[in-house]
């Protein structure tokens, strides 16, 4: 029941979101605080619908910054929802080309102001990475984007893609992390109170350009290494925070799941086409539609 109820607020939400962003986008297409409202004043909300309670940390460390670029975590979709409060002003997004055609998201996103690449297109990365560039300096803008370039899915920290930092040196702006302590395994629609989630800026990082790939390589090395060790120390203050109010540690749950898969014995395997009551997936677990 509770589940079927914050859908329906969430739904709710999406059509208020939609309704709001295309009055916005269509007064003032593609403005570079659009995607603030969207996000920072609109798509937070979702969050204690879902039942979550969201803790900020280190924005001291972002406040006199004009341009930038956010590297952000990719747990999954919902992080539009729980990072959605450090989404600053004059922040968009840089997102993958076809999101342009999830029905309304899509044209929404755009008007917000919002990147769209060509991503499957290796060939032309390198233009790619200057045409971003370009977009920073002339819009006066910061971008968000997600190094791992794909959902992790609560399977841990991806390694990092090069673009940020040569899209750093060629925009020559500060890259600054932003980290959230790991919550895939914690939504549970149907569980009234889903805990805690710690995000953080980081301190800044500025980067020259590159005289090799190598050295590109070993920068977005470096900034992996950083955030993990950073979201491994945001989890623990996540897990410490939900204790009190009877929440498993992040990840607790999925693992006993596992335990019982592996533990099932291999003779007792089932018939073609019936259900193994011993290989269960975690439940509850859940996402939007579309990816970023």
């Amino acid at each position: 029941m509770l589940a079927a109820f914050r859908t329906v607020l969430l739904l709710s939400l999406f059509v208020v979101w939609s309704i709001i962003g295309l009055i916005i986008g269509i007064l003032r297409p593609r403005h570079p605080e659009n995607t603030y409202i969207m996000a920072n004043r609109l798509l937070s909300l979702a969050a204690p619908i879902m039942g979550f309670k969201i803790h900020i940390e280190g924005e001291e460390l972002v406040k006199d910054i004009k341009t930038g670029i956010y590297a952000g975590i990719h747990q999954s979709n919902w992080d539009i929802v729980f990072q959605a409060k450090c989404m600053r002003k004059g922040v968009v997004s840089v997102g993958k080309k076809s999101l342009l055609w999830v029905p309304l998201f899509g044209f929404v996103y755009y008007l917000a102001g919002n990147i769209l690449l060509d991503r499957a297109n290796a060939r032309h990365a390198v233009g790619t990475i200057k045409k971003v560039a370009s977009e920073i300096r002339d819009r006066g803008l910061s971008v968000w984007m997600f190094p791992e370039g794909h959902r992790s899915l609560g399977k841990g920290l991806a390694p990092f893609k090069t673009g940020v930092v040569y899209l750093a040196a060629e925009a020559g702006c500060p890259v600054i992390p932003v980290v959230s302590s790991s919550y895939f395994s914690n939504i549970r629609l149907g569980r009234w109170n889903n805990g805690h989630i710690v995000l953080r800026y980081l301190e800044p990082r500025v980067y020259e350009k590159f005289e090799s790939n190598r050295d590109a390589k070993a920068a977005a090395k470096a900034l992996h290494d950083e955030m993990k060790a950073a979201q491994d120390e945001l989890t623990a203050k996540a897990d410490a925070l939900n204790a009190p109010e009877g929440i498993a540690p992040v990840g607790t749950e999925a693992a006993e799941a596992a335990s019982e898969v592996k533990a099932a014995p291999a003779a007792k395997q089932q018939p073609s086409g019936q259900e193994n009551p011993a290989v269960k997936e975690p439940e509850g677990v859940k996402e939007p539609s579309g990816e970023k």
